[in-house]
């Protein structure tokens, strides 16, 4: 399923419940974010990036962080890493590391 559609399905799901789709990422704002973390980001974190720069969802309150909110936290990216998702209010984090092949 292509991301897009990934992401009208996500927000149709969640329309009832609340949830905030908040503006793509531009250009530059993912190339400094991929300055930041030291790799560039695999195809799809940038496909989803550059047509939504994450979500805030109210069910089980489950947010996809924005690039600028990672970056306004160093706590939650490094070289080689960082978190792209929380769970209530920061309980449970999902993130990315690049490692070696």
């Amino acid at each position: 399923m292509p991301i897009i559609n990934l992401i009208e399905s996500i927000s149709k799901k969640h329309y009832s419940s609340g949830i905030e789709i908040y503006p793509p990422a531009t250009l530059t704002d993912i190339k400094l974010f991929e300055q930041k973390i030291g790799f560039a980001l695999p195809r799809e974190f940038r496909e989803f990036y550059s047509i939504c720069n994450g979500f805030g969802c109210n069910e089980d309150i489950f947010n996809i962080v924005s690039l600028a909110d990672t970056m306004r936290h160093p706590q939650d990216y490094g070289t080689n890493w960082f978190y792209f998702a929380e769970y209530m209010i920061y309980s449970d984090m999902w993130g990315l590391r690049l490692s070696g092949g």
